[in-house]
C-alpha cells in the first residue's frame, strides 16, 4: 500500500486518481465541503482525502457505483481528458472519429471517449504537454503531463468557467 514510500516519487509514472484528485483541487482551489458521502476506501486518515472529496464536491471527480474511489488507481488518458473536457466548451465536430494530435493518431482512445479527447485537442491544452510522442501512443498520461495539462487549463480556461464556484 505504501509502495511509494519505497519507491520515490516518479514524474513518468502513470497520474493515480488520488493524485489527479490533488492536481484539480490544488489547481482550482477546490475545497472539502463536508459532503455526507463517503467512499468505503478512503480512510478518515488517507493521505489525499481532503483534495479527494474537493474533487469529489466540486463535480469535477466521481466514485465508482460500489461505494469505492479507488485512489491507487492509475488514469487512462480518456479519462483524464473526459474529465477536462467538462470543465471546458469548445466547439467540435460530432463525428466519431478520434482525432490527430501532434500530427499522429491517439491510440486508446475508446468509443466513449472520442468527444471529450476532440474538445482537449481542439483546445490546445496538450500542446506544451512534455513528450508528446507518448500523448500519442500510450494509454496513460504522466504524473507531469497531467500537472502541465492542468496548468495550462488554468491558465486558459481558469476565468471562463465556473470551477471550483456555485452555480453555473
Amino acid at each position: 500500500k505504501n509502495n511509494q514510500n519505497n519507491s520515490g516519487f516518479n514524474e513518468k509514472m502513470p497520474v493515480l486518481r488520488s493524485e489527479l484528485a490533488v492536481i484539480l483541487s490544488e489547481g482550482f482551489n477546490l475545497k472539502d465541503t463536508n459532503t455526507s458521502k463517503t467512499y468505503s476506501d478512503i480512510a478518515s486518515d488517507y493521505w489525499a482525502k481532503n483534495w479527494i472529496y474537493g474533487a469529489l464536491n466540486s463535480g469535477v471527480m466521481i466514485g465508482y457505483p460500489d461505494n469505492k474511489f479507488r485512489p491507487d488507481q492509475p488514469v487512462t488518458k480518456a479519462e483524464v481528458f473526459a474529465t477536462i473536457a467538462q470543465l471546458i466548451e469548445v466547439p467540435i465536430d460530432r463525428s466519431l472519429i478520434v482525432p490527430d494530435f501532434n500530427g499522429k493518431e491517439l491510440k486508446y482512445i475508446p468509443r466513449w471517449a472520442i468527444t471529450p479527447t476532440k474538445e482537449v485537442v481542439a483546445s490546445k491544452l496538450l500542446n506544451e504537454v512534455p513528450n508528446p510522442d507518448k500523448v500519442n501512443n500510450d494509454e496513460y498520461l504522466s504524473k507531469e503531463q497531467v500537472a502541465y495539462l492542468v496548468g495550462a487549463l488554468r491558465v486558459n480556461w481558469a476565468g471562463k468557467n465556473t470551477i471550483g464556484r456555485d452555480g453555473a
